[in-house]
């Protein structure tokens, strides 16, 4: 059935819930920093509008009212620029997905951000623009930090020993503060660490070394 011509019929609190669930659907919102000079600069994304903000009044009025808080509330937001546009979020549930020289702008939307998704050249380029900073202070919602890049899991183990570090000292620290889970991907062979593995691979990795060096140079051991 692709229509179902009953829906206005059903009760109103079945209807609202209904449009609820619809909203809470998790996506992947795009974001990215157009336009050559910074004075013209604006962010954009090619993500579509939720379709429930277009199917009619009463979905969109719920689902934009200020007083309807929770998982089901879409904001406008990524409206920073010198060309108005925006971006319509659900920051409960949909991953912001941009790279590491865009975020560090999205002062207004940081502290709303619980997913997050960004692509990096490299561990070095990550530090060099104090990503590391802004995510551990200025996203104080933050649930899942995504990395993904091209180079090897291995060179970025500083880095996840220090954001692990901060997070899990923050949690201790800060009684209700969410566990955030940091998971670095190397996107030319799939290989992931996370929270759950990356003290496993990290020694891993060392041992192997280790055995390379003792097998290339058993004189020196």
């Amino acid at each position: 059935m692709a229509t179902f011509h009953p829906f206005p019929r059903l009760p109103t609190e079945l209807r609202l819930r209904i449009w609820e669930l619809t909203a809470s659907n998790p996506r992947v919102v795009e974001v990215r920093e157009r336009g050559r000079l910074k004075s013209r600069a604006f962010w954009a994304s090619p993500t579509p509008v939720p379709a429930v903000l277009h199917t009619c009044r009463e979905s969109r009025s719920l689902l934009l009212s200020p007083t309807n808080g929770g998982r089901t509330r879409f904001t406008k937001a990524f409206t920073y620029g010198m060309q108005p546009r925006h971006t319509w979020v659900n920051f409960a549930a949909d991953t912001i997905h941009t790279d590491d020289f865009t975020v560090r702008n999205l002062v207004a939307e940081r502290p709303l951000i619980r997913w997050l998704t960004v692509d990096s050249a490299d561990s070095e380029h990550f530090y060099h623009i104090h990503m590391a900073g802004l995510i551990m202070s200025d996203m104080p919602a933050l649930e899942r930090l995504v990395i993904l890049t091209h180079e090897n899991v291995y060179d970025w183990q500083p880095m996840m020993e220090d954001l692990r570090r901060h997070f899990d000292e923050r949690q201790a620290a800060m009684p209700g503060y969410p566990f955030t889970d940091v998971c670095i991907v190397d996107q030319s062979t799939g290989e992931t660490v996370d929270a759950a593995n990356y003290k496993d691979v990290f020694q891993e990795y060392e041992d192997m070394h280790l055995r390379d060096a003792e097998y290339e140079n058993p004189a020196d051991l």
